[in-house]
């Protein structure tokens, strides 16, 4: 698993505005641990909205070998 872009999370968080989000995708959230985006303070937690394309047509395609197309509509139905 690649967790180098999750290192960046508190240093994004501290430029972008008080109010603003940062957004993690994920492949699947129930891997995606507190833990691992290391941000203690409960304000910056609130500010990290994580997604995933769990359950989707998308993800189901990705677990066929080879894997099909997937239709634009079909994701963004997410």
């Amino acid at each position: 698993m690649a967790i180098s872009s999750l290192l960046l999370l508190a240093t994004l968080l501290r430029q972008l505005p008080p109010a603003g989000k940062l957004a993690v995708m994920t492949a699947d959230t129930r891997h995606c641990a507190e833990d691992l985006l290391r941000v203690d303070d409960p304000a910056d937690r609130a500010r990290v909205v994580i997604g995933g394309i769990e359950g989707g047509k998308l993800w189901q395609n990705e677990m066929k070998r080879p894997p099909p197309a997937t239709d634009v509509a079909d994701i963004r139905q997410m």
